[in-house]
């Protein structure tokens, strides 16, 4: 029930998406930052949404890759996603290649995950609910 939008951003660029229920956002572009270090270098790529036309949180997402001593890259560059969270849905945003100038964006939608995670907890009350052993009923005879 998800959407998914794959993007090329160039910096201060703005694109649009339709989520899961029809409504419109944008996102722009902030620019990507980098963070050279010895070992790593981390990409952060910051998005100003908007839904509907009114301005939402930035969204900003990481991409990291680590190198070893003699600078060769260390197993694959891990995503880190940018959360939009909200009770109708989430939005999901990674940055899976980065540019000059220009990052290639992941965007998803997911429609109702919280609902997930409040039937997840409801089973566990249940379950340790069921787990107690039952009284007997004050009117049985022993």
């Amino acid at each position: 029930y998800g959407k998914s939008y794959d993007l090329a951003l160039r910096d201060g660029e703005t694109t649009p998406a339709t989520d899961a229920w029809g409504v419109q956002w944008t996102f722009t572009s902030q620019g990507a930052s980098r963070i050279e270090r010895p070992s790593y270098l981390l990409t952060s790529v910051a998005l100003l949404p908007t839904r509907a036309g009114a301005r939402q949180r930035f969204i900003t997402s990481e991409l990291r890759e680590f190198y070893d001593d003699l600078d060769r890259r260390q197993d694959v560059p891990e995503l880190v996603a940018g959360i939009r969270r909200s009770i109708a849905q989430d939005v999901y945003v990674t940055v899976p290649e980065v540019g000059e100038g220009s990052v290639v964006l992941r965007i998803r939608f997911n429609p109702l995950v919280s609902f997930a995670w409040i039937g997840a907890g409801l089973v566990i009350v249940g379950v340790i609910a069921a787990s107690f052993p039952s009284l007997p009923h004050p009117t049985a005879r022993a």
